[in-house]
């Protein structure tokens, strides 16, 4: 597991990360693992999982 996490940024956050997202088909493995701090962490997950598709809207003429 890589140790990417900066001490100054939050202290005692330390939290494990996928590097390539679960939700994407990231392995649970040590070499697809680091330490992050939980900030990151949190920034790192907003955005990960794939929107919901949605069925097309069709609206009627204003005019």
């Amino acid at each position: 597991m890589k140790l990417d996490y900066d001490v100054s940024r939050q202290p005692h956050s330390a939290e494990p990360d996928h590097i390539k997202p679960f939700a994407y088909g990231g392995e649970n493995t040590l070499e697809n693992g680091r330490t992050i701090c939980r900030r990151c962490n949190a920034a790192r997950g907003k955005g990960t999982k794939p929107p919901t598709p949605r069925p097309p809207i069709t609206a009627s003429p204003i005019w």
